[in-house]
């Protein structure tokens, strides 16, 4: 609600953890008064390196599993990408959240292989 007074026009929610934590934070912020559209980030790794990548956020909260999963999968490209679209598709479901963030950050030499998963993502999403 802070932001808001100081003129947000939206509220990006950092990597919220479970959907149902990021709709626990969306109702208090909408009960608070903040009366913004809300953008969730979802973490993106397609393989181990950018998984570990990941985990060197700051107060990075994931659904349980969430890396684990991808970091397992005999393809974690794909792993990644369907997790990314699955985590989301669930958060664009709670009223309030209007946009998604995707965030990662590829490991050395992954860029563009990077940059295609992202796409991909976002073409599931549209």
């Amino acid at each position: 609600m802070e932001k808001v007074r100081a003129g947000a026009d939206v509220c990006f929610v950092n990597h919220a953890g479970s959907v149902q934590a990021l709709r626990a934070f969306v109702e208090q912020a909408t009960d608070a008064g903040a009366d913004v559209p809300f953008v969730a980030c979802v973490a993106v790794a397609t393989d181990p390196g950018s998984a570990a990548q990941l985990r060197r956020f700051t107060g990075l909260r994931l659904p349980e599993g969430y890396l684990a999963g991808i970091e397992s999968a005999r393809d974690p490209r794909r792993a990644g990408i369907a997790a990314a679209v699955a985590l989301a598709q669930a958060y664009l479901s709670v009223p309030g959240v209007r946009g998604v963030d995707l965030s990662g950050v590829p490991s050395p030499g992954t860029e563009l292989t990077t940059a295609t998963a992202l796409a991909e993502i976002g073409r599931a999403l549209s």
